[in-house]
């Protein structure tokens, strides 16, 4: 009976994360992980895997210091069993906070060398947060990771960026929120759609950048992501100020979250 319980209590867990409900989703995994002692070992019920998703709804949630605790648990515990894919898993979710470089690499160089076997998705992604993006890239080729592959599209934007060829910058950013969004990487997704309404508000095209600004705010609320909604709004907040509508201006920060992590 209570084995059932659990199951039913992951399975709506899965299913909340899905529609990027994050907090329902940590409040159902927390209770996954209460019920887990007298679930009689349900494999639903794995405590290092209900850490690893928690952790990154924490994350999904701006709470990083949870996210940071809940996942080096995760961490722990696969590395106790020898479980070399998990503790991958669970180092990439962990890499996405911020953090020192130097630790990151390490952390990253751990899980790499505890992962046996075929497992190129893991392999690439660990390599990417160690800075071997050539190494990640040529797998990502021959895999066909078109998320990965994505990173060039952003390098040209960023060479754009810095060329001053705004358009083409705004284009390749466009394109490749596109992607991730595509494949469920919200937080890059929402990421390269933040970048291009900044990057233009700092060129001076003030119109233009509060309105890709807005669809960032738009886009961050709908898959439930407050760090960026916050960064979004308070980039458009910026333009009222620099017009002297300072009325305009406080009513947006009025409207941006509040409950980020150490970013905000």
């Amino acid at each position: 009976m209570i084995g059932s319980g659990l199951a039913s209590t992951v399975a709506a867990a899965r299913a909340a994360e899905a529609e990027t409900l994050w907090e329902e989703a940590a409040r159902l995994y927390e209770q996954a992980l209460a019920l887990l002692p007298d679930a009689g070992g349900a494999d639903d019920g794995d405590e290092a895997r209900l850490l690893t998703s928690l952790g990154a709804c924490y994350w999904n949630m701006s709470d990083a210091r949870a996210a940071w605790r809940t996942l080096r648990r995760a961490m722990s515990l696969y590395q106790q069993r020898g479980d070399g894919v998990g503790l991958a898993r669970a180092t990439v979710e962990i890499l996405r906070i911020w953090g020192p470089p130097e630790r990151q690499r390490a952390m990253a160089e751990a899980a790499l060398d505890a992962l046996a076997g075929d497992e190129p998705r893991l392999r690439a992604e660990l390599l990417l947060r160690m800075r071997r993006v050539d190494e990640a890239l040529a797998i990502a080729d021959a895999h066909g990771y078109e998320d990965m592959q994505t990173l060039r599209v952003e390098r040209d934007a960023w060479s754009a960026w810095d060329e001053g060829r705004i358009e083409d910058a705004v284009e390749g950013c466009l394109r490749a929120f596109e992607v991730y969004d595509r494949h469920r990487l919200f937080h890059v997704a929402a990421g390269m759609r933040r970048v291009a309404g900044f990057n233009v508000l700092a060129a001076g095209r003030l119109d233009e950048g509060d309105r890709l600004a807005g669809e960032c705010v738009e886009y961050s609320r709908r898959v439930h992501l407050r760090f960026t909604e916050q960064l979004a709004i308070m980039d458009r907040a910026g333009v009222r100020f620099a017009r002297a509508d300072f009325g305009g201006c406080l009513a947006l920060v009025g409207q941006a979250p509040t409950a980020t992590d150490f970013r905000g």
